[in-house]
């Protein structure tokens, strides 16, 4: 594969040299590699789109708790501050709708999906509106960097 210098990239592309470094720094660019602290581009990339440079930079406005959070769930790492806003408000919302079930049950079921025989008996209902509370948490946190839109609340539906 050919690969080009970041100022032949911003002469093809007509943008600034410092544009094309932070598309590469920020991934935008598919197939651009660092090599000793230079990037090289491929020949054949094209120029990022704009409406994708605008998703990164409300990404980069967004505190570090929520990128944090963001990037837990992506890596379906399933602890730290992804797992405390779960577990939280899953809860939370689960005492509102008058759920029965209490703070280490919610947290039996995030971490295992299961439930334990030893705790008491519980409804299949407040079962059901966990899950479907964890769901509702994890849209949450996906889409963070969205606008609220009536197509976001139609997925909700």
């Amino acid at each position: 594969m050919k690969y080009i210098t970041i100022n032949e990239a911003s002469e093809k592309w007509v943008i600034t040299e410092r544009s094309v470094r932070r598309y590469c720094v920020e991934g935008q660019v598919a197939g651009a590699i660092m090599v000793n602290k230079h990037f090289k581009i491929p020949a054949n990339a094209e120029k990022p789109s704009k409406k994708n440079a605008e998703k990164i930079r409300k990404h980069k406005e967004l505190s570090s708790l929520a990128k944090r959070a963001i990037y837990e769930e992506g890596k379906n790492n399933h602890f730290g501050i992804y797992e405390y806003i779960q577990l939280n408000l899953t809860y939370s919302s689960n005492r509102m709708a008058s759920n029965r079930l209490t703070l280490g049950q919610v947290m039996e079921l995030f971490r295992t999906n299961k439930i334990s025989p030893t705790f008491e008996p519980m409804k299949v209902d407040d079962l059901i509106e966990t899950i479907n509370h964890f769901a509702c948490v994890r849209m949450v946190i996906e889409n963070m960097t969205e606008a609220l839109t009536p197509e976001i609340i139609k997925k909700i539906h």
